[in-house]
């Protein structure tokens, strides 16, 4: 975002996705904005950038995940949950 004071257009589409009011673009990491979805009055953003701003880098994901686990591997007696939310993860990623 182009600046601190529009942090706020994104805070405003999560507590309208939060209401049901929107309802996002399912990825494999959870939901993100449609980009019809967020109010961008004001704010001339190329629709180059925008485009990836709202583009999931899957194979960054992947590698991330691998970061991801060896830091939970860390603790001792994890929660499975949390190890079960990472592998639904890794596993949607591909």
């Amino acid at each position: 975002w182009p600046g601190y004071r529009e942090n706020l257009r994104p805070l405003l589409w999560l507590m309208q996705f939060k209401e049901g009011e929107v309802e996002g673009v399912r990825t494999p990491v959870g939901v993100i904005p449609a980009e019809s979805e967020l109010v961008m009055d004001g704010l001339e953003v190329p629709a180059e950038d925008m485009s990836r701003i709202l583009t999931l880098d899957t194979e960054r994901w992947r590698q991330e995940m691998g970061f991801r686990e060896e830091h939970l591997a860390q603790f001792e007696r994890l929660p499975e949950e949390i190890w079960e939310a990472h592998r639904r993860v890794a596993a949607d990623l591909g």
